[in-house]
């Protein structure tokens, strides 16, 4: 699965209808348009009887009802405008709420487990699947001790993963553990390594060169 990819949806029968009729309510725009023809009518028409009323060829009465009138049409087409901006509101709402529907992947990666099943009961905190990133590979390694020190966090590592994947890739020390592991004498090191193409399976032995360093180990996903 890819970053943003949809894995899963709740059931989402009701907000995809909510979604259909804010949708069509969003698109339709033709309220606007007559209010906006309405007004540009009456426009014309109060500018030709100002006019006349000038030359004294039309009543006053007539000039103040076609003001009217034009007050009228231009207070109907800002409400049509209203109705019509909330619509795109509701519209990106009802969106949001089919959004709030889906779990997307948050990373590249692969589906490794399905906890559940289509039409299964979800609740807020249910494990709904694993997905196991695989870029970056995290490479976890134990040192001997006589190493704590000189390993520094940034440095360099050739990787070196066994077959069938095999040939050499560059990790970087992303972390060094401070805490010792005791009975074995060791602590341990983590190295980040690149693997935007994915081909280098997590869970893949390779071995490990840092400095003079040669060790086995394990990729572990983060």
């Amino acid at each position: 699965v890819t970053a943003g990819q949809i894995v899963a949806e709740l059931d989402s029968g009701v907000e995809r209808t909510s979604l259909e009729v804010a949708r069509a309510r969003a698109e339709n725009d033709h309220e606007v348009l007559s209010k906006r023809s309405r007004m540009e009518y009456l426009t014309k028409k109060s500018n030709r009887i100002t006019k006349l009323a000038e030359m004294k060829a039309a009543s006053e009465a007539s000039r103040d009802e076609s003001d009217s009138d034009l007050k009228q049409a231009e207070q109907e087409l800002h409400e049509a405008e209203l109705s019509f901006r909330m619509a795109q509101l509701e519209l990106r709402h009802s969106e949001a709420l089919l959004e709030q529907r889906m779990i997307r992947s948050p990373y590249d990666g692969v589906v490794i487990e399905r906890a559940l099943t289509a039409g299964a009961y979800l609740h807020d905190q249910a494990h709904v699947l694993t997905i196991l990133r695989t870029d970056p590979l995290f490479v976890e390694v134990y040192l001997p001790l006589e190493r704590l020190g000189r390993i520094q966090v940034g440095a360099l590592a050739e990787v070196y993963p066994e077959d069938p994947v095999g040939g050499r890739l560059t990790a970087k020390v992303s972390v060094v553990d401070r805490f010792i592991d005791a009975p074995s004498a060791t602590f341990g090191v983590r190295l980040t390594l690149d693997n935007p193409e994915g081909k280098v399976p997590a869970g893949l032995r390779c071995t490990i060169k840092v400095r003079t360093l040669v060790a086995k180990q394990r990729h572990d996903a983060g």
